[in-house]
This record gives C-alpha cells, structure tokens and sequence, in this order.
C-alpha cells in the first residue's frame, strides 16, 4: 500500500507546483525632484501567487530622466537596515550617495524611505492597491559627470506627507502588462 501511495503522489507533483499565478504591479505618478524639475515616477514589481502563499520582488521605484533604481525591501527581501522597532517595507539609504534632512551623508543602514498601504502590511505581498511612499533622503549629487557624459541621479524629494501611488495587478505576460515607460522626450530639454 505505501509504494501505491508513492507511485501516485509522484504523477501528481507537477500538477501541484505548477498552480501558481503570475503578476505585475505597476503605477506611475508625477513628482518633484530636489532640483525641482517635475518627473514621472514609476513604481512596480512582481508576484507569484500559489499553494505556499505569495512570493515577490523587491519594489523598484524608477524616475524620469534618472540612472538612479531605489530598491524598497521588506523582511523576506534580506534587508541591510529596518526603521527603529519596525519590519516594514523600506528602501535604505547609501552613505555615497544620501543625505539625511541635515544635509550629511547618511549612516550605513540609514532607512530613507518606506512603503505603507495605511494598513499593516509588512511585506510586498500584502499591499493593496494604493500605496503610501515616504522619501527622507536626498541625492548627494543630483547629477554625475559633464555634458553628454553626464548621468542624473535624482528621485523624488524628500517630503513628510506621503507620495500616493494607484497601482494595478495584471497577469504576467497579458496585453495590459504594461508598465509606464517616461518619455525621454523631457531628459533631453534640460
């Protein structure tokens, strides 16, 4: 009887590994960078939804016009710094490249910003929707290097009331997975 069990569990494995569902998460949203320059921001990530729960990437947070990826992480994501007594969704801050609000480099493991859904989620794989994004860091140098070799660095300034971003979850791979790409069209007028 045991080795009937066995030989009938074994057909039955790629059946069960392979009932997972696949996302995209996108949203997009216009914001000012510490030069002041109104840029597209786009947020977005990845899931797979299966029997084990919800697995995801880490949540990207590109700008417009800018080389510069933050990289928000929560626990499961092996974060290098979490917000004193909270195992949220946070992005930590690079001490050659942040600044605090006093204007000095930021200590290693410095959080320099946070995603929230106003709930309790804390990871990626339980947000909502509407995402709450907290920047407290500013670029050390808005750009690096001269003329056509130069690279811009900025993200969304720094600010205590929350950026809010919508975000829609599509099928992986479907006709409305499309996350924003920002016109380079603005890049080239500065």
């Amino acid at each position: 009887m045991r080795n009937c069990i066995r030989l009938l569990w074994i057909p039955l494995l790629p059946v069960l590994t392979a009932c997972a569902s696949y996302y995209s998460h996108y949203g997009s949203l216009t914001v000012e960078t510490p030069t002041g320059k109104a840029r597209q921001a786009v947020i977005s990530w990845e899931s797979e939804e299966g029997i084990g729960g919800v697995n995801t990437t880490p949540i990207r947070l590109e700008t417009q016009c800018s080389e510069r990826v933050l990289v928000f992480r929560d626990p499961t994501h092996a974060t290098e710094c979490q917000k004193a007594g909270d195992s949220g969704i946070v992005w930590c801050g690079d001490p050659l490249q942040d600044l605090n609000g006093s204007g000095q480099a930021v200590a290693p493991g410095t959080v320099c910003g946070q995603i929230t859904d106003g709930g309790k989620a804390g990871q990626v794989g339980e947000l909502g929707n509407r995402l709450q994004v907290t920047i407290s860091c500013w670029p050390s140098e808005a750009t690096v290097g001269q003329g056509d070799d130069s690279i811009n660095l900025e993200y969304p300034r720094a600010s205590t009331v929350p950026y809010q971003f919508v975000v829609k979850k599509v099928t992986r791979g479907s006709p409305e997975d499309r996350k924003p790409v920002p016109s380079i069209k603005a890049c080239k007028d500065d």
